[in-house]
């Protein structure tokens, strides 16, 4: 009876000379609530299956094909470009292509609510990113396409608004938000670190405010108003608090810098590819190398530079004498929860990753990934980090290259910065900053040394003879304190202070950035740059599997995650499977 009612709709539809040529209809999500990721994956998905369809169909006539089980005019398709499209680049999103061909030829495409199918989706991290990143690079691919450029000239001012906000516009935006967020933060940032007039930007704090609701949590809004028309506004209710007690602001935030990173490559690189997430029945504990792998380069290294800006800009101003130092949480406590769901996310809604033991097994597979030299990305950071870099050495474009090196500016823009705070007269003066400048060489070298008799040693070690793990510790140790005299014998002596050896780390911190990235842009293949960007990669690491032992060592934070990441039935599975582990089994 269902499907006689959609067929009926394709002439109910019709209007003269624009034939309903597509009908689409709800989906019903049977995997939400099995985990807390499938339960935000499937409130996105329900909110956009009904309340934003239906809105997209009428009043505002924008509807395209999503890739939902809607019923095609097979004769229409036939006689009019058909379905498929010749390329798997630009035509990544195929489904909404076939909207656009039906749009472009005078077909409209409607929507029934009386009908649904159910359909599953994904309930794993790393299947979920997949996802986000296809539709991210399609709808960058999108931008730079002939169907698009065609709609954008011929759709009336409403339709064209609505086509825009519901496909490329969304992700422009969120692109284009991050970019803001970037601007302001250095902007701020490099006003601090000269001898300027410390003008502070009026009302951040409303700043800080929209870039947060851009970045995740107006998401919230459409979503209770689908459960609210669906289920009831005491419900809806109650599953908004629920969702965000469980870490969706966290989740939706992570998943907006996909979508920024991926949309933004597109448009700079290319190199979109369909990427097969299996739609299997995935929640699978991920170690901390495959985690490392997939977001580093999407999120840690952009998660770290914010949060690095951050702290500098806390302690390069003295904020008692600016109004107090709530001036600058004000300003800024959106973009330290941004950075903070870029760095944690994966880790939060990763199975069992706070578990003691499991990260002591990550921490040992995760320095052997470090260590090996092999031939592909999952066994080796040489092999991975030559995969990551081969597009841009590689390429013969030099806009690409152009592209790749505009962090540089800003890293050495800081860097400059950095070098007046590091100087012991901080006056500004030529005298001053070179003076400056030969303790950022002077802590640089330090640090050269020190990482050279740690990291040399322990791979000598490990080269003579492989079962030595109490000569490796203890080396580890001594060379750790080696280091450590080196940095207290300057400060013993009165040569320098705490304050000037951390603003001139930062400094040489900024200035290797800097370098690197004009080698890499260059095409520059040297040891050097690729020994500075696995010294960069592993202390990145040092410190992520830091913070992981200190979440762990309390005990309950372990507890907490399971709780908030599985139903109670997944609960109580996860607790009969510890108890398993934990009674000896016979023959042991």
């Amino acid at each position: 009876a269902h499907l006689e009612g959609l067929l009926m709709e394709f002439g109910a539809n019709s209007e003269g000379r624009r034939p309903c040529t597509i009908v689409g209809f709800r989906e019903h999500i049977f995997t939400q609530g099995l985990t807390s990721l499938a339960t935000f994956m499937g409130l996105q998905e329900g909110c956009f299956v009904t309340l934003s369809q239906r809105v997209l169909w009428a009043p505002l006539r924008a509807r395209m094909h999503y890739g939902h089980p809607d019923i095609f005019d097979k004769v229409f398709c036939m006689a009019n470009g058909g379905v498929s499209k010749a390329s798997k680049g630009i035509n990544l999103s195929e489904d909404i292509f076939a909207g656009f061909n039906h749009t472009l030829r005078g077909g409209r495409i409607a929507y029934a609510e009386y009908a649904q199918v159910g359909k599953g989706r994904d309930v794993g991290m790393h299947q979920i990113y997949k996802f986000e990143a296809k539709l991210s690079q399609g709808n960058g691919e999108q931008m730079i396409s002939r169907d698009v450029s065609r709609l954008g000239a011929r759709l009336d001012f409403g339709r064209l608004l609505a086509f825009y906000y519901s496909a490329p516009g969304f992700y422009l935006n969120v692109a284009l938000t991050v970019v803001c967020i970037y601007v302001f933060l250095y902007l701020q940032l490099w006003v601090s670190l000269f001898p300027l007039d410390p003008q502070r930007l009026p009302h951040a704090d409303v700043l800080s405010l929209e870039w947060v609701l851009q970045l995740g949590l107006l998401l919230i809004i459409p979503t209770f108003f689908f459960l609210a028309v669906e289920y009831g506004v005491v419900y809806a209710a109650y599953e908004i608090v629920r969702t965000v007690a469980c870490g969706s602001p966290l989740f939706f935030m992570f998943h907006m810098g996909t979508k920024a990173h991926y949309v933004s490559s597109t448009l700079k690189f290319g190199g979109a590819r369909y990427r097969p997430t299996g739609r299997g029945f995935v929640m699978r504990h991920e170690d901390f190398a495959e985690i490392f792998r997939f977001f580093a380069g999407s999120h840690f290294y952009p998660g770290f530079e914010l949060l690095a800006a951050l702290l500098l800009w806390l302690l390069a101003v003295d904020w008692e004498a600016q109004h107090g130092v709530g001036h600058y949480w004000r300003a800024v406590w959106s973009m330290w929860a941004i950075a903070i769901s870029w760095i944690f996310a994966p880790f939060w809604f990763n199975p069992v990753a706070l578990e003691w033991r499991k990260l002591e097994s990550d921490l040992s597979d995760w320095r052997m990934w470090m260590a090996r030299t092999g031939s592909s990305a999952d066994k080796s950071w040489l092999a991975w980090h030559e995969e990551e870099m081969g597009p841009i050495y590689n390429t013969r474009s030099h806009l690409k290259r152009l592209h790749f090196l505009t962090p540089t500016l800003r890293y050495l823009i800081t860097f400059c910065g950095m070098i007046n705070l590091a100087s012991p007269s901080n006056d500004g003066s030529v005298a001053g900053y070179v003076g400056a400048l030969q303790h950022v060489i002077a802590v640089l070298g330090v640090v050269a040394v020190c990482a050279v008799v740690l990291l040399g040693g322990e791979r000598l070690l490990e080269s003579l003879e492989a079962d030595m793990p109490l000569f490796r510790r203890l080396y580890s140790l001594l060379g750790t304190g080696l280091c450590l005299l080196a940095l207290l014998v300057p400060l013993q002596r009165g040569w320098t202070t705490v304050g000037q050896i951390i603003h001139a780390l930062a400094a040489g911190c900024y200035l290797c950035a800097a370098l690197v990235q004009l080698c890499c842009a260059a095409g520059v293949r040297s040891r050097v740059v690729t020994a500075a960007s696995f010294a960069y990669d592993f202390a990145l690491g040092l410190v992520l599997m830091a913070l992981l032992f200190i979440l762990a060592a309390p005990g309950f934070v372990d507890q907490l995650q399971v709780r908030t990441l599985f139903n109670a039935a997944f609960n109580r599975g996860l607790r009969y499977a510890d108890l398993l582990v934990s009674i000896p089994q016979k023959g042991d």
